[in-house]
């Protein structure tokens, strides 16, 4: 379901017009599909501890962002805010777990965050250098670690 979400994401992002928040709406989607198989076999919360470093990176991150965000403030606030519970759920339970693919979905999960802070960075504060290309291979990596995840113990 992540999947699907995530790739009606892509083509919403791809299309001639903007079609910023259809997009983020739908990778939003995502993050919740994941959310979900990611406390199919751990209880949220395990590892509180790992929540720290992520609001150290995301707190910072969010206050440069948002004097140029606009009218979309609350609908990035909302999606940094699920895609934040997506990577430390995929974190607690790695951490919990120690398998093979626990470890593939949290870095999977680290690398989406990776993927959609260049492009938030890219888009709202400044041009970045080779920006679409670090967006990609990360956005690439996380998809696959992600799904490689899933037939993995």
């Amino acid at each position: 379901i992540g999947l699907v979400c995530s790739l009606i994401g892509d083509i919403f992002l791809m299309l001639p017009r903007d079609r910023f928040v259809p997009g983020l709406a739908s990778f939003l989607l995502a993050h919740v599909a994941y959310l979900v198989a990611f406390t199919a076999d751990v209880p949220p919360g395990t590892a509180p501890a790992l929540a720290l470093p992520l609001l150290a990176l995301a707190i910072p991150l969010l206050r440069l962002l948002w004097p140029d965000l606009g009218t979309l403030r609350i609908p990035v606030l909302l999606y940094a805010v699920t895609i934040l519970l997506m990577v430390w759920l995929a974190w607690g339970r790695s951490w919990t777990l120690l398998t093979p693919g626990s470890m593939f979905a949290a870095m999977g999960a680290t690398f989406f965050m990776a993927s959609d802070a260049i492009l938030a960075l890219n888009r709202f504060h400044r041009p970045l250098r080779q920006a679409q290309s670090r967006i990609m291979t990360s956005y690439v990596a996380a998809q696959a670690l992600i799904a490689l995840s899933v037939g993995t113990r």
